[in-house]
C-alpha cells in the first residue's frame, strides 16, 4: 500500500531537492526528492498525498489542514526519513471526518519526534512501523515499533478512528480496523 501511495504522489509531479515553505499554500499530490521544511506560522493545506524522500520538519506554530475535497477520506504525508513536529504545530482534518496520516519508514530512534505543545488537539495519526515515536504533546493515534511518552503526553484515541478511510491506488478505499489484543504496554 505504501508504494502505491508513493506512486500516487509522484503522479502529481516531482520537486527536485529540498522544499522550504515560507508562506501559506496548498500542496499535493507531489513527490519531493529532498527535505520538506515548513516555516513557523505557515498554514499548509494538503490537497493530495505528499511523498518526501528526506526529512520533514514542521517548525513552531504550523497548521496542516486537510482540504475539504477529501471528504471522509484521509490524506497523508509519507517520508523515508524522520519527522520533527515542533511546538504549536497543529493538524486539522476535514469536517466530514477525514484525518491526516504522517507516515515514516525510518527505523531511527527519533523517527517521529513531537515537541511540547506540538499537535495540540490534533486530527493526526502518527505511524512509524520500523522506528520510534517520541511524544511530548498529544496525538489522535500512534502506531510504531516503539512509542515513548514524555510526562504529560496524551494519545486521544477517538471514535472517528473506527471509520478511518485511506484512499488506495487500486480504486477502492482501505479501512483500518481495531484488532483485539493489539495494544501493548511495557
Amino acid at each position: 500500500m505504501i508504494d502505491g501511495w508513493k506512486d500516487e504522489a509522484e503522479q502529481g509531479g516531482v520537486y527536485s531537492g529540498d522544499l522550504e515553505i515560507d508562506d501559506d499554500m496548498s500542496l499535493g499530490p507531489l513527490k519531493i526528492t529532498g527535505d520538506l521544511d515548513i516555516d513557523s506560522g505557515v498554514t499548509l493545506t494538503l490537497t493530495g498525498t505528499i511523498y518526501v524522500q528526506g526529512d520533514v520538519d514542521l517548525e513552531s506554530n504550523v497548521a496542516v489542514v486537510l482540504d475539504e475535497a477529501f471528504g471522509s477520506q484521509s490524506g497523508m504525508i509519507i517520508t523515508d526519513k524522520d519527522i520533527d513536529i515542533n511546538s504549536g504545530t497543529d493538524f486539522y482534518g476535514s469536517s466530514n471526518g477525514g484525518v491526516l496520516l504522517l507516515l515514516t519508514e525510518s527505523s531511527n530512534t527519533s523517527s517521529i519526534d513531537v515537541d511540547p505543545g506540538g499537535g495540540k488537539g490534533s486530527d493526526v495519526v502518527l505511524y512509524a512501523p520500523n522506528g520510534t515515536v517520541t511524544i511530548d504533546a498529544q496525538a489522535l493515534q500512534v502506531s510504531a515499533k516503539e512509542v515513548v511518552l514524555k510526562p504529560g503526553s496524551k494519545i486521544n484515541y477517538h471514535a472517528k478512528l473506527l471509520n478511518l478511510r485511506l484512499l488506495g491506488d487500486s480504486g477502492g478505499d482501505l479501512q483500518w480496523a481495531f484488532v483485539p489484543g493489539s495494544r501493548t504496554e511495557q
